[in-house]
């Protein structure tokens, strides 16, 4: 497979060992800047992090994933239904803002639509950003850079959120001081693994994990992305304090669109408007939260640990089986709504394909792994995957007494 093609050709695996053990992979040229290093592609081994070489198995993955897009002469970027989506959804989010500040809809209907604005805007963000980070939306490199910041006109640095998506998340997913979002974003709010420290109010997290991912992008939105500039994170500041300026910029921008236009100009008190900036973000902090952690943090998935020589025992095709699982794999209305985040384990595999087509490649996936005799993790229901959810978060939130089995 070459890295640099969208279209699959086919994979050698003379190829793959090549760009596994390439410490400099050549870069692809439709990226934007933070994915340049290709740190999401499993034929990558960022920093010889894994000791095991490409198995078998993924590489067969890949080559019938690559017949099923060759046959049908389909490319892996985000076809026109999903860029009509990404529209529908910014004109949801803009017509609804635009009816609640200009106060056009009786005072009862304005924090629904502040929630229906807020769902869009962040539908609309996933749908087209996310994808651009992997360069899953187009084949241009400028259209996946300017489709990046869907994210900052969502209130979200589209710079921090790629450098800890793929450096912090791709590269180990459930590895704690690799995976952000079990570590550092989450700390010390929730134990999401064995290594991470209790806390004594970890005791009541599968109580209370709703309200916290409810406010999870207004945390994102005011605190952790400038938290994460002052503790120079993966040196995103003094690497490209451009960057971080431009970032500040668009938060600059998101403060006056939330908070102080609607001030100026709303006939309403100040705690007002900040209720409809939370209520803005509860299904978006929602939709974001479960996704994220029901494919992740779930009974069945592995929690690995770093060897004593700071590298992962195992493939890097492998431990992205054991990490992660796909939930209702044929619904494709569930995968329209999350933008592919419920369909973890094949946008782990194939992170450059845009995640319509992820119900396409799912059978495939699991067809392979049954044939090899590798795990795939899925979940037949939502309300099977919240439950798995629910009994892990009550199982680390016991006082630790020995490592979590699967």
């Amino acid at each position: 497979m070459d890295l640099n093609s969208h279209h699959g050709t086919g994979v050698s695996l003379a190829r793959a060992s090549a760009v596994e053990t390439d410490n400099e992979p050549a870069l692809a040229a439709w990226l934007p800047d933070e994915s340049l290093g290709r740190e999401d592609h499993l034929l990558i081994n960022p920093g010889s992090l894994y000791t095991e070489p490409v198995p078998e198995f993924y590489l067969e993955m890949r080559r019938r994933v690559d017949e099923w897009f060759r046959e049908r002469g389909l490319a892996k970027t985000a076809p026109a239904s999903q860029v009509f989506k990404c529209f529908l959804f910014f004109g949801i989010s803009l017509a609804t803002y635009v009816l609640v500040i200009t106060e056009t809809v009786p005072r009862w209907a304005m924090l629904p639509l502040c929630m229906v604005s807020g769902m869009s805007l962040f539908v609309f963000a996933m749908s087209v950003a996310h994808d651009a980070c992997h360069g899953a939306t187009s084949s241009r490199r400028w259209a996946n850079k300017l489709a990046c910041h869907a994210y900052d006109l969502a209130g979200v640095s589209s710079y921090i959120t790629n450098i800890d998506h793929m450096r912090g998340h791709h590269r180990a997913p459930n590895v704690d001081g690799i995976d952000v979002a079990i570590g550092s974003d989450v700390k010390p709010t929730f134990r999401l693994h064995p290594e991470v420290p209790y806390h004594h109010w970890h005791y009541l997290q599968h109580l209370y994990f709703p309200f916290a991912y409810a406010v999870s992008t207004l945390h994102k939105w005011f605190i952790l992305d400038y938290a994460e500039i002052v503790a120079d994170r993966w040196g995103l500041r003094s690497r490209n304090p451009k960057k971080v300026l431009l970032a500040l910029s668009f938060k600059a921008l998101t403060l006056f669109w939330a908070l102080i236009l609607p001030l100026m100009v709303m006939h309403v008190r100040w705690w007002q408007v900040l209720l409809g900036i939370v209520a803005f973000h509860l299904l978006p902090g929602l939709l974001v939260g479960l996704t994220f952690q029901l494919t992740h943090i779930s009974e069945g998935n592995a929690f690995p640990s770093m060897g004593n020589d700071g590298r992962l025992h195992t493939s890097r095709a492998l431990h992205t089986l054991e990490t992660n699982l796909d939930i209702m794999p044929k619904a494709r209305w569930l995968n329209w709504l999350s933008c592919g985040l419920t369909l973890h384990v094949s946008h782990h595999l194939f992170p450059e394909i845009a995640h319509t087509y992820l119900p396409d490649i799912a059978p495939i996936i699991e067809k392979t792994a049954a044939e090899y005799g590798v795990p795939y993790h899925k979940r037949i229901s939502l309300m099977d995957a919240l439950g798995a959810h629910y009994r892990l978060l009550k199982h680390f939130g016991q006082t630790p007494r020995a490592d979590y089995a699967r």
